[in-house]
């Protein structure tokens, strides 16, 4: 090799571990205890020759530690948090297998460290043990005194992973290549072709490390590790990083200047300040010119911003960014609820400024959508569970533990069965697209307990969440197109983000208080809740997915004290889009009227008075396991039933294809869901046709079934057989009298009082006036406030 072939110098970077302070003294000691144990060098090298060998010990070590834990049940039920009692080269392996770039990936369990309990347990009678580090190591200075020194070192190892993350983090880069050579056979001759680098990943943070979107402000945890759950509003595109940049000396060695030193030194980056770090000068030949590499001697490494928000929507969420890096990019989806274990970060806001944001660098991500929004229900509970179903009917069971759950919120029984039927859910059917989400709206007068049932539901479903809809965020309950911070550059950026709907599981409800005064744009409601998603194609295009159920409330806006007015349609006083208000399976209207017992009952309610003082309530951990239970059955409708509700949907439409309106076609899947929600609180495979009449005595005192007119938009029926009897009185007396010109109103209350019809003057005169209106009923008022009638041969009494 001559003078100008090309080196690799790293020695400035290793020359670093001998001049650390004190405290950098300590976490390198628990790191280098942590890598022996981990690596298996602790053994001793005659009785484990081999790495494998020495990976079979540790591992086996690593098991009796976890049926030793208290942790266990914990530890059992996440897998990461288990290959944190294996050694490196089982980790590796594992890692390995499952990526297609051969990733390693090494986990490590912040709280099982801290608790002591991987503090290797050896037979010192029996057991030789290494306490003997590297050479490399040993020759400045890294060495243990003892067993005890070696213990002491690796009890530190957890706690410093918790209250310094960054320090373990880069005593783990400079010290990892001494000991995954020794840990993986494939290391050396791997990396030759090119670096294959550890992503070491912490998991497990304990309790005391959670926080809140809430006390993020004032936290003093900076620096330390955190552990957040939110939501996921926005993803950044993933890009590339370097964490160390490869320099080549180009300074002259020679007088004559034709030979270059061409040494080439690996300067970590500092990844925060985003500037290119270069080297102050050549270790070879002191000088200070260089040329950037843009080889594999570089290292890189994937890097993804997020931006993460409170799971509960405010007026103004709280969000705070997560930076991903290495094998952690690509995993977080817009909507999806997340918890993230990482190291809690400043970044300026500016260049050498002192103002600065907090982030937080992820070390590990946990789903908590769908799966884990789920109630686990252990084999004892689902007996339980089996046992109360021997013990008590159907519709006995489903009001004990309706009772349970809302016994203090007094209102109409079937809507609470409703509710809960709801928390239940359906199943979904591919061939007609039938949703598995039941849509719920509660229209009512204030002081109905609208928004108080809103918050039982919300309570009653794990990861469902309540929203306002007058302060629902700029995103509105659905998505939006905005203009948001780029996640990297700070600039403004037109972006898709998430409202409400989308941020809910699916398994879960979506509670909309204040429906009526949701101020954007319908449209993408209405869409949202008949297919489960909705497509934006507006600055940015995207296709957001809405798949839960929703449960809205909503007040009148007119009428006085906004009660609702008798005579006038419900739907037009809440003056919402009719489309809107059509893809809700129930709409049940709440009237704030006098009643003594049921006003008595709800005032003994609110002192605290049990309204069933009898009966001892069941816990709601336990109402919850049972509505988990009841959602893993997946019950199809019997053909009997199938029948029965194809043959009573038919007769409905029979009898009222004499009136305005006939029954709506929606209202079959509409029964079809509660029907096979009944079904799964019976815990039956099968839908039977006494669960379609269970969910029909329900769905008849929806507004959907009682009056299918003013789900068309039109008024009350009552409203309109009064008019159709005004008009048929007005027609019959121009008949019997044969007047059809200057009819005055009057003589058509005369003329109902000769049939015994009691009807009231002004009422005649009003609905005669808005006849008149109307070009088809062939009446015109004239100036004198008489009428004239022009169609005794089409009375056309519908159209009036």
């Amino acid at each position: 090799m001559t003078e100008e072939d090309e080196t690799m110098d790293v020695s400035d970077e290793y020359s670093a571990l001998s001049q650390l302070d004190e405290r950098d003294k300590r976490v390198k000691e628990a790191v280098v205890a942590y890598l022996m144990r981990q690596s298996g060098l602790i053994l001793d090298p005659k009785k484990y020759p081999d790495s494998r060998a020495r990976a079979n010990r540790i591992d086996e070590l690593g098991k009796e530690a976890i049926q030793r834990s208290v942790l266990k049940s914990q530890i059992l039920s996440d897998q990461r948090r288990v290959l944190a009692s294996q050694s490196i080269a089982t980790q590796a392996k594992v890692s390995m297998e499952a990526s297609e770039n051969a990733t390693i990936v090494c986990y490590l369990d912040a709280e099982m460290f801290a608790s002591g309990d991987y503090i290797p347990l050896f037979d010192m009678e029996s057991e030789v043990l290494n306490l003997q580090t590297p050479e490399e190591l040993s020759n400045i200075g890294f060495k243990f005194k003892g067993y005890d020194d070696f213990r002491d070192k690796f009890e530190n190892f957890g706690t410093y992973l918790i209250t310094d993350p960054l320090t373990v983090q880069r005593m783990l880069e400079l010290l990892q290549d001494f000991f995954l050579d020794q840990s993986i056979p494939t290391y050396k001759e791997a990396s030759n072709f090119h670096p294959i680098l550890p992503y070491w990943n912490i998991v497990g943070a304990p309790k005391r490390c959670d926080k809140t979107f809430e006390n993020l402000g004032v936290t003093n945890a900076t620096g330390k590790i955190i552990k957040l759950r939110g939501q996921v509003s926005e993803v950044g595109d993933q890009l590339t990083v370097y964490t160390k940049i490869a320099f080549r000396c180009i300074n002259y060695i020679d007088e004559t200047k034709t030979r270059k030193c061409l040494s080439t030194a690996l300067v970590p980056q500092n990844t925060e300040e985003g500037l290119i770090t270069k080297p102050k000068e050549c270790s070879r030949c002191k000088g200070t010119d260089f040329e950037k590499l843009d080889s594999e001697k570089s290292r890189i490494e994937p890097i993804q911003r997020i931006q993460l928000q409170e799971v509960n929507l405010s007026e103004d969420p709280k969000s705070i960014m997560v930076e991903l890096r290495g094998n952690l990019t690509d995993k977080a989806r817009p909507g999806s609820t997340i918890e993230v274990t990482g190291i809690l970060r400043l970044e300026s806001i500016q260049k050498n400024s002192l103002m600065s944001s907090k982030y937080i660098l992820a070390h590990s991500v946990t789903s908590v959508n769908e799966e884990a929004v789920k109630t686990v229900v252990s084999e004892d509970e689902v007996e339980e569970i089996k046992a109360l179903c021997d013990s008590m009917s159907f519709e006995e069971r489903i009001d004990y533990l309706v009772w349970s759950w809302s016994g203090h919120l007094l209102c109409d029984p079937l809507l609470k069965r409703a509710l809960f039927l709801q928390a239940i859910g359906a199943v979904e059917e591919e061939q007609f697209g039938h949703r598995s989400g039941i849509h719920i709206l509660i229209a009512g007068d204030p002081g109905t307990v609208k928004t108080h049932l809103l918050k039982a539901v919300q309570k009653l479903v794990p990861g469902s969440r309540m929203v306002s809809a007058e302060a629902a965020s700029q995103a509105g309950i659905v998505a939006a197109c905005q203009q948001v911070e780029d996640l990297y550059t700070g600039k403004k950026r037109w972006a898709l983000t998430p409202g409400a709907l989308a941020l809910t599981p699916k398994e879960a409800i979506c509670c909309v208080d204040e429906l009526n005064l949701y101020k954007s744009d319908f449209g993408d409601f209405n869409n949202a809740l008949e297919s489960g998603e909705v497509y934006i194609s507006k600055v940015v295009s995207g296709r957001v997915a809405t798949p839960c159920s929703v449960l809205a409330a909503a007040n009148p806006k007119k009428g006085d004290r906004k009660k609702f007015v008798k005579n006038i349609s419900f739907l037009t006083q809440l003056d919402m889009d009719i489309t809107v208000l059509q893809r809700f399976d129930a709409i049940f209207i709440l009237l704030d009227e006098a009643n003594y017992e049921q006003d008595r009952a709800i005032g003994l309610s609110v002192l605290g008075r049990s309204s069933n003082p009898s009966n001892v309530p069941l816990e709601m951990e336990f109402v919850r396991k049972y509505i988990a239970y009841a959602k893993s059955v997946s019950p199809k409708l019997s053909a009997e039933a199938e029948d029965y509700i194809a043959t009573q949907h038919a007769e409905k439409r029979q009898a009222s294809k004499s009136s305005d309106y006939l029954r709506s076609h929606r209202q079959v899947p509409a029964l079809r869901r509660i029907s096979l929600a009944a079904a799964r609180f019976d815990l039956q495979e099968v839908a039977s046709v006494e669960h379609v009449k269970y969910a029909e005595e329900i769905l008849a005192t929806t507004l959907n079934e009682k009056d299918a007119g003013q789900m068309a938009g039109d008024e009350p029926e009552e409203v309109r057989d009064y008019r159709r009897s005004v008009a048929k009185l007005f027609v019959g007396y121009t008949s019997a009298k044969s007047q059809y010109e200057n009819i005055d109103y009057r003589f058509v209350v005369e003329h109902a009082k000769d049939k015994g019809i009691d009807i009231e003057p002004k009422q005649v005169k009003d609905m005669l006036t808005s006849f008149s209106k109307n070009s088809e009923t062939s009446v015109k008022r004239n100036k004198d406030g008489t009428f004239n009638y022009s169609g005794p041969q089409n009375p056309a009494y519908e159209v009036w």
